[in-house]
C-alpha cells in the first residue's frame, strides 16, 4: 500500500464502508451529509484519490461503481491512535489516560471498566 493520509473525510469515508462494506459513491455521500454536508463531487474526488493510494477499490454493477475498503479498520485505528498520542502526549498513553481523568471526559465506571481488562 502507498503511503496515504486520512484526514477526516477520507476518514468519514473509510467509515461508512468498513461498516456497510460495498455502497456507491451516492450512497455515500447521502451518509456522510447525514453527519454534514459535502458535495457528491467532493466524495467522488476522494474516492479516486483512496483508490489510487490502494485504499479502497470497486466493482462495477451496471454502470455503477460499488466501492469496498481494501485496508482493515483495527490497523488504521491502531496507528491513528498512536499518531495521536505522539502528536498530543509525547508518545505517552498514561498522559492521554490522565487527561480524560481530569477532564472529566471519562467516567469512575469506565475506568473501573477498563481497569477490569488489565487484570
Amino acid at each position: 500500500m502507498k503511503k496515504t493520509v486520512l484526514g477526516r473525510i477520507r476518514m468519514r469515508i473509510m467509515q461508512i464502508l468498513w461498516e456497510k462494506k460495498r455502497l456507491n459513491a451516492q450512497d455515500i455521500t447521502k451518509a456522510i451529509n447525514e453527519l454534514e454536508p459535502i458535495a457528491h463531487s467532493t466524495v467522488q474526488s476522494h474516492l479516486r484519490a483512496l483508490e489510487a493510494h490502494d485504499v479502497v477499490a470497486h466493482d462495477v454493477d451496471d454502470r455503477t461503481f460499488i466501492y469496498y475498503a481494501l485496508i482493515e479498520k483495527d490497523g488504521v485505528v491502531k496507528s491513528k491512535t498512536m499518531e495521536f498520542i505522539d502528536l498530543l502526549f509525547a508518545g505517552s498513553a498514561e498522559s492521554l489516560i490522565l487527561y480524560l481523568a481530569n477532564n472529566k471526559y471519562i467516567s469512575r465506571n469506565e475506568i473501573k471498566k477498563a481497569l477490569k481488562l488489565f487484570e
